[in-house]
């Protein structure tokens, strides 16, 4: 699920093929990687005038970000239980 505004669901409605697709682009915090993963759209909910959830189907990592993302996560467990 992603926290986003109204701007990213209009952009999102306005697709006319189906599945809905987009890139989602992050970082996790303390890492300076940047992940990179292709979505399809499921739904989405309002919960405010101005805050949805946004609820997708991650279908594909690019270059390799799976195994990358995988390991910095293993990192960031391993630094909290430390």
């Amino acid at each position: 699920m992603v926290s986003c505004d109204h701007t990213l669901i209009s952009a999102l409605l306005e697709q006319t093929h189906y599945p809905r697709t987009c890139t989602i682009t992050f970082a996790m915090p303390g890492n300076e990687t940047t992940f990179e993963i292709d979505c399809q759209v499921v739904t989405h909910r309002r919960l405010s005038q101005n805050h949805f959830y946004l609820v997708m189907l991650f279908s594909k990592f690019t270059c390799g970000g799976n195994g990358m993302l995988i390991e910095s996560l293993k990192d960031s467990h391993l630094e909290n239980t430390a």
